[in-house]
């Protein structure tokens, strides 16, 4: 069976000797391409071309402007501008999809253009869902946030850039619903995505698989409790204003005017949050909150095993892999019941949800998880139990395969 992943990032790279990036798709890569099968990987890239990486056939697609069109787009809007760059990307995805002549085209995510492949050819197509562009659209600016704040607090030009933006996600969220609209199979793993596909493609066929993780996750040692010493919080979040830094500083101050915890807050994945530190009226450093930048995922996993919680503070997520890495490794987790959370987690088994947006309800199940060694000790085993299960790699890879072979009437 020949099967043709379209993907964002160069796997190419993620699977060339020496690099020491990665992720859980290079996880998956290298598992799958045992089986009985011909890999072929499509991204994006800076110049069209294909190479061949350890029997997989790497494909790179770049459709560049003459200067004619880029000075032509200038006045026109983005959706027009959009739209016709949709429609050749599309054309060298079906000439990439005729030299290749797979029996399968897997589409990882809905966030590019590549599921607008599925209504243009006759080849069996299945997206395998990620984020949500639809429903995160609304979670943009959290609560109290506003446009307006960009131009007071950030001058013109932060909010034109902010602007473009907005504008950018209801091009591709309207893209996105074409996409549900043009595609008959989908793969997702939580009630949440299932949910959102039944509204945008009623009559689709849906598939559960769950994710792998990475490997230095895989390979980690677990989490042991600590009993002595200065509370360490730990999250993982990126600059969107959607995943909760606003949450973390407000909490942080409820934590430090409230209780008498000695504690810090490490947080991974941004390494400025100037605005919501503007906003909220709050300096990350005056509140013990910690920004550490990205670290590499073995960086990443002893600095997860040396805190006492993992806090998710997202006001919108599918299935956060930093959560299930968390759950993985046994660290207590606290997370916002948003979105696919609740998939992941059983409230007050393998973890505690917690209302979004709520600082104090977060403040007080933090405090009360400091000082339960017991219960943070029954959370780690509970969601070390639940997440083996879940990330098996084993049983991700036999159900994938299983539904390769019902898309090929296998």
């Amino acid at each position: 069976m020949r099967v043709l992943w379209f993907c964002n990032g160069d796997l190419s790279v993620l699977c060339s000797k020496g690099y020491n990036g990665g992720g859980w798709m290079r996880s998956m890569l290298s598992h799958i391409k045992r089986e009985n099968l011909t890999v072929g990987v499509v991204s994006l890239g800076t110049r069209n071309g294909q190479k061949d990486i350890d029997g997989i056939r790497f494909y790179s697609v770049c459709c560049p402007k003459n200067v004619r069109s880029k000075i032509f787009d200038k006045f026109r809007s983005l959706h027009a501008v959009g739209a016709d760059t949709d429609a050749r990307y599309v054309k060298e995805y079906q000439e990439i999809i005729a030299d290749y002549r797979p029996d399968v085209i897997h589409v990882w995510g809905t966030e590019n253009n590549y599921g607008l492949i599925a209504s243009k050819v006759k080849t069996p197509c299945v997206i395998h869902l990620q984020g949500l562009l639809n429903p995160c659209k609304d979670f943009l600016l959290p609560p109290s946030y506003s446009e307006r704040d960009y131009f007071f607090r950030n001058g013109l030009l932060y909010a034109l850039f902010h602007r473009k933006d907005i504008v950018s996600w209801e091009y591709q969220s309207k893209r996105e619903r074409q996409i549900f609209s043009g595609c008959k199979h989908f793969i997702g793993r939580t009630d949440w995505d299932r949910t959102v596909t039944s509204l945008l493609s009623p009559d689709s066929t849906y598939y559960l698989c769950n994710e792998m993780l990475r490997e230095d996750f895989m390979e980690s040692p677990k989490w042991q409790l600590r009993q002595y010493g200065k509370t360490k919080l730990i999250s993982v979040i990126s600059p969107p204003l959607y995943k909760g830094a606003s949450l973390v500083l407000r909490t942080a101050k409820l934590l430090k005017e409230t209780t008498d915890m000695d504690f810090e807050w490490n947080v991974y994945g941004v390494g400025s949050i100037r605005f919501t530190e503007r906003h909220e009226a709050i300096k990350a450093d005056d509140v013990n909150v910690c920004l550490r930048g990205t670290a590499t995922a073995g960086e990443l996993a002893r600095q997860l095993c040396e805190s006492t919680v993992y806090v998710h503070p997202s006001y919108i997520d599918n299935s956060p892999n930093s959560v299930c890495e968390a759950q993985y490794l046994g660290v207590p987790v606290i997370a916002t019941n948003v979105g696919g959370v609740s998939s992941l987690i059983d409230n007050g088994m393998n973890g505690i949800l917690v209302q979004s947006h709520d600082a104090y309800m977060l403040a007080g199940k933090i405090k009360m998880l400091a000082e339960a060694p017991e219960l943070q000790k029954e959370l780690s085993r509970n969601a070390i139990l639940a997440a083996s299960a879940r990330h098996d790699s084993r049983q991700i890879i036999s159900t994938l395969m299983d539904i390769y072979k019902k898309l090929v009437g296998i």
